[in-house]
């Protein structure tokens, strides 16, 4: 009603994605969201498109990430902490699973150029991803 929007309503992965997230903010990153998605969502629809990217990127669990590739390198990591090209793959591929392999989507979600995208599928050799449609990535 402040921001003189009628009815909206979250898509529901969009309302996955807000519920997976730890909300370190607490209400006042909650309530920061809202308004900043209210006002930059173009439709009657609230899909993760609409959500900030940072949100879409913190929101995803590492939780299950594969030890380091590399078992030789110099220093042992601590526990829970992943070598940032790890943490770049898995990032990638939970991006195209969860926005079904749409790559324009992932690109602009991940704040990275289609290219730059593309060049990262070929540095992490991602060849095709199962979406949850069933579909593979291109």
């Amino acid at each position: 009603v402040e921001n003189n929007r009628g009815d909206l309503e979250l898509s529901p992965e969009a309302l996955d994605l807000m519920m997976d997230y730890d909300w370190p903010g607490n209400v006042r990153e909650l309530e920061n969201v809202i308004v900043r998605t209210l006002v930059t969502c173009g439709g009657g629809t609230i899909g993760v498109d609409a959500l900030p990217p940072a949100l879409v990127l913190r929101s995803m669990r590492l939780d299950d990430a594969p030890a380091a590739a590399d078992p030789t390198a110099a220093a042992p990591l601590p526990d829970g902490v992943l070598p940032l090209d790890v943490v770049e793959k898995q990032a990638i591929v939970h991006a195209i699973r969860a926005l079904n392999g749409n790559l324009s989507l992932v690109a602009r979600t991940l704040g990275v150029g289609r290219a730059t995208l593309y060049r990262k599928l070929a540095q992490y050799d991602i060849a095709s991803v199962p979406t949850d449609g069933g579909d593979a990535a291109e």
